[in-house]
Formats: C-alpha cells, structure tokens, sequence
C-alpha cells in the first residue's frame, strides 16, 4: 500500500554473569566487562565461540557501539 516501510529496530541480548554484563547484537559480536579487571573485551563469536580472541584494538567502532549500549548495566 502506500505508507512508509518502517526499518527493523536491531537487537541486541543483555547477560549478566558473576564475571560481569555482556551484550551481544544481531552480527554475533559480544562486548564483555570484566569486573575484575575493569576492562572491556569484544569478541566475533561465529569465529570465536570460545571469547579467546579480544578485538578491541581491530574493530573500535564496534566496540564504542557496543559500550554504549552496555553501559547503563554496569
């Protein structure tokens, strides 16, 4: 018909575990904090599924998407 399409909203899923909040989106990137550490961790997970790989350094427009996203549960 003649309305506007609206655009999908992206998802992302919220966990929080007793190493700290994660977020995963839609892509299947994950963003961690690690409470003890203090540090964030990003990780590809179809390529990692493990979380043994951080890339930060690799992909940061990623990881400042995904920080902002988790920062209200921290």
């Amino acid at each position: 018909m003649g309305g506007k399409k609206k655009l999908a909203q992206p998802r992302y899923v919220f966990v929080d575990s007793p190493q700290g909040p994660a977020v995963i989106n839609e892509q299947h990137w994950k963003l961690r904090y690690n409470k003890q550490l203090k540090k964030f961790r990003l990780h590809y997970l179809p390529k990692d599924y493990r979380e043994e790989k951080i890339l930060n350094d690799r992909y940061p427009e990623i990881l400042e998407h995904l920080k902002k996203k988790l920062e209200p549960y921290l």
